[in-house]
């Protein structure tokens, strides 16, 4: 099986098999996958909508991210409702007193992803979100699998 690795603002779509890993904090990464077509797709957004433009990559922002990949599947003719979607990150990474004081973009992440989502009638079959702890995630798209470690002093 083919290995890679997603960056934060990147994304990928395949109907091969690879074992695709990614590293998050605040990030959030969604998982897409389709049994039938062995269809998948992921992407790793650092921030919520792509009209508070702050980069000038669009696949920074979990919106542009989320309608590319699910166009790629309507293109394939694959309903949206027969995806697998897991929902990934979002670790508020400062201690409680900072969380205080400075804006919680990890939680704000966390609510986009959800209600975009949920904004297109779309489930979330998995969610491992929030916490304080970075996550190492490897999403295998043959089975549509993903592995979650929690990653320690991130």
């Amino acid at each position: 099986m083919k290995e890679i690795q997603i960056l934060p603002g990147e994304l990928f779509f395949t109907e091969e098999e690879y074992q695709i890993t990614t590293i998050l904090g605040s990030c959030v990464s969604v998982t897409f996958f389709h049994s039938q077509t062995k269809s998948a797709g992921i992407f790793h957004a650092l921030m919520p909508y792509f009209n508070d433009r702050k980069s000038k990559n669009p696949f920074d922002y979990i919106d542009y991210s989320m309608n590319y990949l699910l166009e790629k599947f309507q293109k394939k003719k694959i309903s949206l409702n027969e995806l697998e979607i897991k929902l990934f990150g979002g670790s508020n990474m400062f201690s409680l007193d900072d969380q205080k004081k400075i804006y919680s973009i990890g939680s704000h992440n966390v609510e986009t992803a959800k209600e975009l989502l949920k904004a297109r009638n779309l489930e979330i079959m998995i969610e491992d979100t929030g916490g304080s702890s970075g996550r190492k995630i490897i999403f295998n798209t043959s089975t549509g699998d993903v592995f979650r470690k929690f990653l320690r002093n991130f």
